[in-house]
């Protein structure tokens, strides 16, 4: 009795430890996944900040005749649109 006993008991510990290797190889494979995952996300965002470097944001600096037209402008839009025109403008874009 002592021996079939025992033998459930060995199948019975068997069985946990396949289940336990099998949840720790599925762990593995999904934390292999994400490891790479992660490095392909890394990698596309590298490229896309090489692509913003290689494009950098030229500063306009206006010329004298854009200053003037804008002036010119924003005085026809004072007499059409009264004084205060333009005055109220918010700047802080956030």
């Amino acid at each position: 009795m002592y021996e079939f006993h025992d033998h459930i008991e060995r199948q019975k510990a068997a069985k946990k430890q396949l289940e336990e290797e099998d949840d720790r190889m599925e762990g593995d494979v999904k934390q292999a996944n994400l490891d790479w995952a992660e490095a392909e996300e890394l990698k596309e965002l590298d490229a896309l900040n090489a692509e913003v470097d290689t494009k950098k944001v030229k500063t306009y600096k206006p010329t004298k005749e854009d200053i003037e037209w804008a002036e010119e402008k924003m005085k026809e839009a004072k007499e059409a649109h009264g004084e205060s025109f333009g005055e109220n403008i918010d700047e802080d874009f956030n």
